[in-house]
C-alpha cells in the first residue's frame, strides 16, 4: 500500500488507502473529475512514493 503502511503499519496504510479511494470516488460521482483524472492521480502518487 505504499510508504504509509511501511512506516506506520498496515492499519494506517489501509485507512489512508480507503480515505483516498473515497475521495476519488466522490469527486467522480459529483462530476468534478473524470475517472481518467482520478486514475492518473493514483498512478502519479504511486510513482512518486
Amino acid at each position: 500500500m505504499g510508504k504509509i503502511s511501511e512506516r506506520y503499519g498496515w492499519n494506517y496504510g489501509f485507512h489512508a488507502y480507503v480515505t483516498a479511494s473515497f475521495a476519488g470516488y466522490s469527486r467522480v460521482e459529483s462530476q468534478r473529475h473524470d475517472i481518467r483524472d482520478v486514475i492518473a492521480g493514483e498512478v502519479i502518487i504511486h510513482k512518486a512514493v
